[in-house]
């Protein structure tokens, strides 16, 4: 397929980092070379080997035809070879594009009819692939289509034949994220807007090169993929992955490696303290978890400051701008558990009334954000009213900033729930479920959940004799192409959507009557 990205401007205004993680990771490689650079329990790699399996791969991915500016879709869980398999893409001067393996089916589709990838390298069974028309693929599963990545990442380094590395304002990644309305956007970063956020958080969270930096956030996320995977390998560190999120499987890997810095949406930390009966001081060289990606309970928070070793750093962030806001070190406790942090040095920050005014402080607005970190846009060009004439990008979000300058978040100005740090675009479930010849009207709302920050409820008018089971509504919404992991968990029967004069519907009214109906429907929901 033809990449549609090769045709780009560089951008100008801001000060960039001068060099790429491919830059960072050889130096590393020349400076430690028996460091250990990533593992993941069954295996490793030292810097120096990084450096030769990703020459290695990018030796073949050259061979099956991929070239500088082409989208290389990455699909895999959260395993060593994952780091090879996105580098040598990047050592190509190609555009990552890495998806969760949970997408499939019709959106996964939506994503490759948008990417054009030259490649795939996916840890999926091959129908996923089956009439996308992707070729060459690479499979990252013990079975699948086309050659194993295993079997590619096994030989000697050729050492020569590869073009020069990418330069910083090359196009670095293509994320996918839900649309409020519509397809996925792809969200495009350069090298150097995701390096300008990355090594701003490795010098306000003090990240060296001696941290062991735990990821089990999914690597085809961006949380996990910047501020994980990426973030460790900046500083020089040792990465240990792990495929899937499990308390036990953390304390292990503290326990086995020494596990200093890790991260995660609120659901990690109440599983972690869930579990406290279990630590026996295996938790103990843990001295930083950054909490993202979803509101923190403030009675969870308060647990956590108190009995969780270490520090807790909390960020905001979105796929769109990396993490803006971080509280550090020296934050007093009160701005830690009510507050979303202050702004990085080099993001300029404002709140925006309904007429694009900027607010004072105190004053509860959408929040916007300038500065390097921010994309370089979205793929095709689409929201474009997204970044208003001054360069500030609308986040979606309603807030204030406090006295001192903090963040406060209040609630978002998208209709969009956010479970787990996973955004899931109500209105295009809803129209979905406009389909279904047995309902007569629909309504998805996020009810409030301490784990994840909200779960997804549809509120539906069902036609008489019909009483809508969550599986059966589930399985009606992947037919019609919505993933699995945008499915509302819960189903609350009501007479009448409300909606206002304007046909709008009252989201506050139907959030109070779902949350107490949700709660005991979701009672034994794995998160």
């Amino acid at each position: 397929m033809t990449s549609p990205l090769r045709q780009h401007r560089s951008p100008a205004g801001f000060r960039w980092p001068r060099r790429t993680l491919w830059d960072d990771v050889a130096r590393h490689a020349v400076e430690h070379p028996g460091a250990t650079a990533v593992s993941d329990g069954d295996g490793g790699y030292t810097y120096r080997g990084l450096v030769d399996s990703t020459l290695l791969l990018s030796g073949r991915y050259r061979q099956m035809g991929v070239r500088h500016g082409d989208v290389v879709i990455v699909q895999m869980h959260g395993v060593r070879q994952f780091v090879p398999a996105f580098l040598a893409a990047e050592r190509l001067g190609a555009v990552v594009s890495p998806i969760l393996p949970a997408i499939d089916g019709k959106a996964f589709g939506e994503i490759v009819d948008l990417a054009c990838p030259a490649l795939v390298v996916t840890a999926n069974d091959p129908d996923t692939l089956e009439g996308t028309g992707v070729t060459p693929v690479v499979s990252a599963a013990p079975s699948g289509p086309g050659p194993r990545l295993d079997a590619l990442l096994d030989g000697r380094c050729p050492g020569r034949g590869l073009p020069d590395p990418p330069a910083p304002h090359d196009l670095s990644e293509l994320a996918f994220t839900s649309g409020t309305t519509d397809r996925p956007k792809g969200v495009l970063h350069t090298h150097a807007t995701a390096t300008a956020g990355i090594l701003s958080t490795i010098s306000r969270q003090g990240i060296e090169a001696s941290d062991v930096v735990h990821v089990a956030l999914p690597v085809g996320h961006n949380f996990g993929y910047f501020y994980g995977v990426r973030l460790g390998l900046h500083a020089g560190a040792h990465v240990v992955l792990q495929a899937r999120w499990n308390p036990d499987r953390m304390l292990e890997a503290c326990a086995r490696y020494g596990v200093t810095v890790s991260s995660g949406p609120p659901a990690f930390l109440v599983d972690l303290l869930g579990c406290r009966s279990k630590w026996r001081g295996r938790l103990d060289s843990l001295r930083l978890f950054t909490c993202a990606g979803a509101k923190l309970a403030l009675d969870t928070a308060r647990e956590v400051v108190d009995k969780l070793p270490g520090r807790m750093s909390k960020a905001f962030g979105m796929t769109e701008l990396g993490h803006v806001c971080s509280t550090t070190a020296g934050a007093p406790t009160d701005k830690l558990l009510e507050t979303e942090g202050h702004p990085h040095p080099e993001i300029q920050m404002r709140v925006l009334g309904t007429g694009g005014e900027w607010l004072g402080r105190e004053q509860e607005g959408e929040i916007a954000f300038r500065g390097p970190f921010l994309m370089f846009g979205y793929h095709g060009g689409g929201s474009p009213e997204a970044i208003d004439e001054d360069g500030f990008f609308r986040t979606g979000d309603l807030g204030y900033t406090d006295r001192d300058g903090y963040l406060v978040i209040t609630g978002r100005v998208k209709n969009m729930v956010i479970r787990g740090g996973e955004n899931i675009p109500a209105e295009r479930v809803e129209r979905a479920l406009a389909g279904h010849e047995l309902l007569r009207d629909a309504a998805v709302v996020g009810v409030p959940d301490r784990r994840l920050g909200e779960r997804p409820v549809a509120c539906v008018q069902a036609r008489p004799g019909f009483v809508p089971r969550t599986a059966d509504l589930a399985e009606f919404l992947q037919r019609a192409g919505i993933p699995p992991i945008h499915c509302p968990e819960a189903v609350v029967v009501v007479e009448e959507i409300p909606r206002g004069p304007t046909g709008k519907v009252r989201r506050a009214h139907l959030r109070g009557l779902a949350s107490g109906v949700a709660a005991f429907e979701q009672g034994g929901c794995d998160g």
